[in-house]
């Protein structure tokens, strides 16, 4: 196993903006998380209702059969012609994300149940009350919601605190090491475009999907790629540890910067290509739009002080591929 540490978690004297913008990411969430919880709740009585997906299949199936055109879509077209019990769970499942589908009406396409049309006509109701106050919804981003003011506004709203720590981690490691080399206006810029960016490419790879876009992972994804580039033939620092009872099986270890990039881009690249669009839990087009914008700052930069004729960098302090075992470590 092994994890970036690059820096390490600098004070708030040296990375004011990095730190800013943590606060603000919990403070948004510390005052959404009760809402949010309201609504998880609510969606998960749903999700675990199995008489209530398996008819949501069943409806939403006839609704795609009304709708030739829907059927262009390869993926839609396989689940609705296989009759498992996956297809059906994953046929009810992209439904939500479907919002032509959740305001439609009986009219709309025919449906012979009208006993369990009814039941779930009345749980659809529940959901889309529950989505006009939803956190998620009024400040996340989809195809159905972009106003100017949540194109910023979903940089700062989580799905949970997991999903916020996780961004929070990486946000502090990447944003706080960039603020030493590049300043924290260039943080700052590169965080809101990588953002943007990752908005408009989930916007146009989503599909259908009206489900909204949360979270900070596609702008930490550009500074996670700006520091990759920016330091791609440096030793950066990574914490290493095997998984095996033996001396000196956890400590520090120096590689290249750009495996960062592999690390987060390539896995992220991979992930998009092999999974659903419509179904993943995972905004993995977001993510690719936030790592292109890391690559087209670091790039940027990497040539304008070419161009400029800054001197490079000083030799680095550490050795590429350097060991140190925490034992060691402890010992200095």
């Amino acid at each position: 196993m092994i994890i970036p540490l690059l820096n390490g978690l600098l004070s708030f004297s040296k990375a004011p903006v990095t730190w800013i913008l943590v606060f603000l990411n919990v403070f948004v969430m510390a005052m959404t998380s009760f809402s949010s919880g309201r609504e998880t709740k609510i969606l998960e009585g749903l999700f675990q209702d199995k008489a209530f997906m398996e008819i949501q299949a069943l409806v939403y199936r006839s609704y795609l059969e009304a709708r030739p055109k829907e059927l262009v879509k390869r993926e839609l077209a396989s689940l609705v012609r296989r009759e498992t019990k996956q297809s059906d769970r994953d046929l009810a499942t992209l439904a939500f994300r479907d919002q032509d589908f959740l305001e439609s009406q009986e009219s709309d396409f025919s449906f012979p149940d009208e006993v369990a049309y009814s039941y779930w006509k009345s749980h659809i109701d529940q959901f889309l009350t529950v989505q006009l106050t939803s956190v998620n919804h009024l400040w996340g981003i989809s195809a159905t919601n972009s106003s100017w003011t949540s194109w910023l506004s979903y940089m700062f709203v989580h799905a949970g605190w997991m999903h916020l720590g996780v961004n929070m981690i990486f946000l502090v490691l990447a944003g706080g090491s960039l603020e030493l080399s590049v300043g924290s206006l260039g943080v700052l810029i590169v965080y809101l475009f990588s953002g943007f960016i990752a908005g408009g490419s989930y916007i146009l790879l989503s599909g259908l999907s009206a489900s909204p876009l949360v979270g900070a992972s596609g702008a930490v994804s550009g500074l996670i790629t700006f520091f990759a580039v920016l330091n791609w033939n440096r030793p950066v620092r990574f914490v290493y540890w095997l998984l095996v009872p033996q001396k000196n099986a956890f400590g520090f270890i120096y590689l290249p910067g750009l495996f960062l990039f592999y690390l987060w881009g390539v896995a992220d690249l991979t992930g998009y290509l092999s999974s659903s669009e419509f179904s993943s839990g995972v905004a993995y087009a977001a993510h690719m739009g936030g790592h292109l914008t890391g690559i087209l700052a670091g790039v940027t930069l990497l040539f304008l002080a070419r161009w400029s004729g800054r001197p490079p960098a000083g030799e680095p302090s550490r050795k590429m591929y350097e060991l140190e075992p925490l034992v060691l470590v402890h010992r200095l």
